[in-house]
């Protein structure tokens, strides 16, 4: 790390941190999905699915921030698995719904409710603290643009 700049310490710690806690969330879900070969990438659709059924894959691909082809790709192996359903309307054949199969929306609850238990039994004062820093990193991360920083990373 270079000694003289203690800010870009900070930050290389900050994304270390933020790198780390990726890592484990990653670990945390797909180690407790493993039965149906779910990548971090999968679970996101099968959560953003399970929040918004019958969403077009367009739509999919705009919340998920990833391309459209890449999120038709996860959705047919998705298909293929008997987890996600997709829905021609009668009234609309240029369109394509998307919704979980019955059931695996109850395997992304279990999932929320395994880390809603880890959230609350820990210090409330330290998830008061996690809480406060990400915020902040929101915030840092949303008025890069307005701090003439809105070059990409």
């Amino acid at each position: 790390m270079d000694t003289l700049n203690p800010d870009l310490d900070k930050s290389k710690k900050i994304l270390e941190l933020f790198r780390s806690a990726r890592k484990n969330f990653r670990e945390l879900f797909i180690k407790s999905n493993q039965q149906h070969q779910l990548t971090e990438s999968k679970l996101l659709l099968i959560s953003e699915l399970r929040d918004t059924p019958f969403i077009t894959l367009q739509e999919l691909s705009k919340r998920l921030f990833l391309a459209k082809g890449t999120v038709s790709s996860i959705v047919t192996q998705l298909e293929e698995q008997g987890i996600v359903i997709r829905e021609i309307p009668k009234d609309n054949r240029r369109i394509v719904k998307l919704s979980l199969a019955p059931g695996y929306a109850e395997m992304i609850n279990n999932n929320l409710e395994y880390f809603e238990n880890l959230v609350n039994n820990t210090d409330p004062e330290d998830v008061d603290r996690i809480l406060e820093g990400l915020q902040k990193l929101c915030e840092l991360l949303e008025k890069r643009e307005s701090r003439g920083l809105d070059r990409p990373l």
